[in-house]
C-alpha cells in the first residue's frame, strides 16, 4: 500500500486499486468511518484481493480503536467499480 499525495486525491489509475477513508462528524457527534474500495477497470485480481483484504485490517483497527475510546465510529463500507461511483463519492474530492 502506498499514501497517495494531496495533490493526487481523487485521480486514479485504472490499472490500480484504491482505499479511501472518510471520517465526519455526525450532526449527533459520532463520526461515521466509511472505508471505500475504487476497482480500476483494468486493475488486477492480485491488486482487488490485496485492498479486499487492507480492508479487514483497516477495519479491525478502527474497531478495535472505538473499542477503547480513542475514535467512536460507526462503520460504513462500499465498493466502486469505475465509472459507477456515487455522487457522494466523487464529492469526497471536491
Amino acid at each position: 500500500p502506498k499514501v497517495v499525495p494531496v495533490h493526487l486525491f481523487g485521480k486514479f489509475l485504472t490499472r490500480e486499486t484504491y482505499l479511501i477513508l472518510n471520517i465526519v462528524e455526525g450532526e449527533d457527534g459520532v463520526k461515521q468511518c466509511t472505508i471505500s474500495y475504487w476497482l480500476g477497470s483494468e486493475t488486477t485480481m492480485d491488486k482487488s484481493g490485496g485492498a479486499a483484504f487492507r480492508i479487514g485490517e483497516l477495519a479491525g483497527f478502527l474497531h478495535a480503536m472505538s473499542r477503547v475510546n480513542e475514535i467512536s465510529c460507526k462503520f460504513r463500507q462500499e465498493r466502486y467499480e469505475q465509472g459507477e461511483e456515487s455522487d457522494e463519492f466523487r464529492g469526497y474530492f471536491d
